[in-house]
């Protein structure tokens, strides 16, 4: 008959070596006058007793081959058995550990949450503390695992396979398995916490990145229409349409919460360029889109840059529509200065200013834009905003 396809393997081999320790110091496993006797209790002291990771699977092959050489099939049913005689009592072995009652409640949330009986969530709580320290934890341990109950205070029952390696983990750290199953609830509750809220900060940022993908398109597109040689009349007509799309669409907000409102990233604009058409053209798009425009450019700020302030969509459109009108009046500024260079013998500073000034003109067009949201009380909320935020920009 041949031997049962059980095997000598990490996870049992502590359990068979004990049981032919004790066999072989009782004399069970062969008859007085037996020659294997004397052969196999010295090669069994031989077999390193080490249970060191490093050195356990040489161990289970030495043990193999001790069992597959002096023990007769007999005795290794008879092993097996009792291996199974003994987990199975251990299933049934409980253990209990008090809680602190604010931790056993946490416990209960914990299961709850990951929709798990107790016993499953602390032995998952267990294997992801393991894994996170580089130990693995067995599919046999789990299957040895009995159901966990608890008797409706703050006395947890363990079965004897999870006690022990609470156990095993408490005394490789030197305290006690109360403290180390206070610290598996509390690191597992805490992680599903910042899970949560990392799941929620994602979506947050999924939706607001989709909705400014969606601002800079719809800006984009209006604008493309648009170049150096376009009349003002056609950009005001871009605007308001832009403006009545985006109302439409819902991205706008026509009130001002004091509560969201945020700041725009900065745009660099020269101070001459702010002088004499960026700062119409800011003061305009703030105008359109319900938001509050700043300048930075002090002594101990001297960015020269743009920003809006404002409810968010409001702020991202403002932020879109300024940069690409700004960039449409610098083309034409450029154009302008080179056509102008050629019709007339004027040069140097003089030729600058009249093209600033024609950019100047050009800019206070935009007045007549029919485009306007917010009212009193949501500019006196983006005031205040500014006051307290940049005091020095109002100035």
């Amino acid at each position: 008959m041949a031997r049962p396809k059980v095997f000598v393997h990490k996870e049992n081999a502590k359990e068979i070596y004990h049981y032919f320790s004790k066999s072989l110091y009782e004399g069970r496993l062969f008859k007085n006058e037996s020659p294997k006797k004397d052969k196999a209790q010295k090669a069994f002291s031989q077999l390193s007793s080490s249970h060191d990771i490093n050195k356990i699977e040489d161990f289970c092959k030495e043990l193999q081959s001790w069992v597959d050489t002096y023990v007769s099939l007999d005795k290794w049913k008879r092993c097996l058995a009792t291996l199974r005689q003994i987990r199975s009592t251990q299933r049934h072995d409980v253990k209990s550990i008090k809680l602190n009652k604010d931790i056993y409640k946490l416990l209960n949330q914990y299961a709850d949450k990951q929709n798990l009986s107790i016993q499953k969530a602390v032995y998952e709580a267990l294997k992801l503390a393991q894994e996170a320290s580089g130990y693995a934890v067995t599919e046999s341990y789990t299957q040895s695992s009995s159901l966990l109950s608890s008797n409706g205070n703050s006395t947890v029952s363990l079965s004897s396979p999870v006690y022990e390696k609470i156990k095993q983990w408490s005394e490789e750290r030197k305290a006690t398995p109360e403290s180390v199953l206070t610290y598996l609830i509390e690191q597992e509750a805490e992680r599903l916490l910042l899970l949560n809220d990392a799941d929620e900060a994602s979506g947050h940022e999924t939706q607001r990145y989709s909705k400014l993908k969606e601002i800079t398109e719809l800006c984009t597109t209006s604008f493309s229409q648009l170049n150096h040689e376009s009349e003002m009349f056609h950009v005001i007509c871009v605007v308001e349409d832009l403006y009545k799309t985006l109302l439409k669409k819902g991205i706008l907000s026509a009130k001002v919460d004091p509560t969201s409102i945020i700041d725009s990233r900065r745009i660099y604009v020269p101070q001459v360029n702010y002088y004499y058409f960026g700062g119409t053209l800011a003061k305009y798009t703030a105008r359109w889109f319900g938001t509050f425009d700043l300048y930075m450019n002090f002594e101990f700020c001297p960015e020269q840059t743009v920003m809006f302030i404002g409810m968010p969509n409001n702020v991202n459109v403002s932020e879109t529509v300024f940069d690409l009108l700004y960039r449409l009046f610098c083309q034409i500024k450029s154009n302008y200065k080179k056509t102008f260079g050629l019709k007339s013998k004027i040069k140097g500073s003089e030729r600058n200013n009249l093209t600033d000034m024609h950019l100047s003109r050009l800019s206070q067009q935009l007045e007549y834009t029919k485009a306007w949201i917010g009212d009193e009380d949501d500019f006196k909320h983006l005031c205040d905003y500014a006051q307290e935020h940049y005091s020095f920009a109002l100035r």
